[in-house]
């Protein structure tokens, strides 16, 4: 480590600020405009960012597949399916034993069992039950 020489008059040489030496790592400037834009935009470090910054931020990130990203329907194992449902495990597993409940997804004779958002809604759907008392209003 190399070591600072002292002024011959005894006084201490002026600190410098070593992170102002650093240069910024980034190849763009922060105004230079974004893929997909045609004005610069400031975007700010601070930590609260509006929604719109946000959707500006993603806009180049995302691809422009967004189908491939949404699952509309998504599958749920026999615990997180009973929780939908609002009933145990045990019973997830007896009314496939006889043939009843919500339907589901086995993937080979004793693989994986899945259950779709829509047929667990569909079965709640269909057992509700409105008290008499509200079918009159």
């Amino acid at each position: 480590m190399a070591s600072t020489p002292f002024p011959p008059n005894g006084s201490m040489p002026a600190r410098t600020n070593s992170t102002s030496n650093i240069q910024s790592s980034s190849t763009a400037p922060a105004n230079a405009p974004l893929p997909g834009t045609n004005s610069p935009q400031q975007i700010s470090t601070s930590k609260s960012v509006t929604v719109a910054e946000l959707q500006q931020r993603t806009r180049y990130v995302e691809r422009h597949e967004p189908e491939r990203y949404i699952n509309e329907d998504p599958v749920f194992p026999t615990p997180s399916a009973a929780i939908i449902v609002g009933v145990s495990e045990e019973a997830m597993k007896k009314w496939r034993q006889r043939g009843e409940g919500p339907c589901y997804f086995q993937y080979g004779p004793d693989g994986r069992v899945v259950y779709a958002l829509s047929d667990l809604n569909a079965f709640k759907a269909a057992h509700r039950v409105v008290p008499r008392k509200q079918e009159r209003k």
